[in-house]
């Protein structure tokens, strides 16, 4: 009890430091929460970014508590693991934000893998030839109007206007009849497309295995992170107390055995 005391107390009378290490420990996430998502499966991408950027405030956290003359909290600094090589892979493994969903193409860092990278340059140049596909048909045909769309169920496509039908060349080959416009599709525009879903195929497929190794190099340091995710809390647990005090004008209590009443 004493020793709980004296660390709020510690903490309680340097304004300067106290406030230092609640803005700490307010970057700091729920890491227990984090760390059961992983455990359990239910984690995406953006969880272990949020659980790498938790950790990594962790020395910081060490240095504070460390400067305090409480050995209650100096022992709590000395218990705290700093999982520097954890938080070194994660920090070259994913980007800084990425998708919530696997299969983007914006979940690892650039250099990560290179059967990804290939895929997922496939994946956005295509997309890329896509917008030049269609001013280069806008400008061969004479149809300003033209252009060149995706939907889910009948892939790309080339739409003209019924007033413009006239104009459109032979090679288009028609995919499907609106009210007010026809759509059509081209050699160029299926080969294209082959390799756009396929390569979204393989980028969801690649991600998620590769996502899987990376929660298992997490999972393995998971009873150090559920004991780094205690002592944090004890420690934002005291330092609260210590807020708490001065906003509320409380004073330290003496306590001692001489008055304990025996029935």
């Amino acid at each position: 009890i004493h020793q709980r005391l004296f660390a709020v107390k510690s903490i309680y009378d340097d304004n300067e430091k106290r406030e230092k290490f609640r803005n700490l420990l307010s970057q700091i996430g729920d890491i227990e929460r984090l760390i059961s998502k992983i455990c359990s499966g239910r984690a995406n991408p953006r969880d272990c970014v949020a659980l790498k950027n938790s950790l990594k405030i962790i020395p910081k956290v060490k240095i504070i508590l460390n400067e305090y003359q409480s050995e209650y909290l100096n022992k709590i600094a000395d218990n705290l693991q700093d999982l520097k090589s954890l938080v070194e892979f994660l920090e070259n493994t994913l980007v800084d934000e990425p998708s919530v969903n696997l299969g983007s193409g914006n979940v690892f860092q650039p250099g990560f893998n290179s059967e990804l990278d290939e895929y997922v340059e496939a994946k956005y140049s295509g997309k890329n030839w896509i917008t030049e596909y269609q001013e280069s048909e806008r400008q061969k045909s004479g149809i300003s109007t033209l252009k060149v769309g995706f939907t889910s169920v009948f892939g790309y496509y080339i739409e003209v206007s019924k007033g413009q039908s006239a104009k459109v060349p032979e090679t288009y080959e028609r995919k499907q009849t609106l009210t007010n416009a026809e759509r059509y599709t081209t050699p160029e525009i299926k080969k294209m497309e082959a390799k756009i879903f396929g390569a979204e195929e393989k980028i969801l497929e690649l991600e998620s295995n590769l996502f899987n190794e990376l929660k298992s190099k997490i999972i393995e340091k998971t009873s150090e992170i559920q004991n780094i995710a205690n002592l944090v809390a004890t420690a934002d647990c005291l330092q609260s107390f210590a807020s708490a005090s001065i906003e509320y004008n409380y004073v330290m209590p003496e306590i001692d055995n001489s008055d304990v009443l025996e029935i």
